[in-house]
C-alpha cells in the first residue's frame, strides 16, 4: 500500500477489554490500557478540520482469530 499524498496508509486497531495496540504502516506505535470502553459496542471513523479522507477494507472481528463469536 502506497503512503503519502493520494496514497494509502495500513492502520490496525486491536482491542482487547481494557488494552489497545495500534499499528501503522505495520510499526507498533501504541500500546497502552483504557478502562473506559470494555464491552463490545459500536466502531466509528472520523477525520477532522477540512482534511478528505477514504477508507477501504474496513474489517471489525469479535472475538479471537479462528473463533466463531458468541
Amino acid at each position: 500500500m502506497r503512503g503519502g499524498e493520494g496514497g494509502g496508509y495500513a492502520l490496525q486497531v486491536v482491542t482487547n477489554r481494557d488494552h489497545i495496540a495500534v499499528w501503522f504502516q505495520d510499526e507498533q506505535v501504541i500500546e497502552t490500557t483504557d478502562r473506559t470502553f470494555r464491552r463490545s459496542g459500536r466502531v466509528g471513523l472520523i477525520t477532522h478540520a477540512d482534511s478528505v479522507a477514504a477508507f477501504d477494507d474496513l474489517h471489525v472481528q469479535v472475538g479471537e482469530p479462528g473463533q466463531a463469536s458468541e
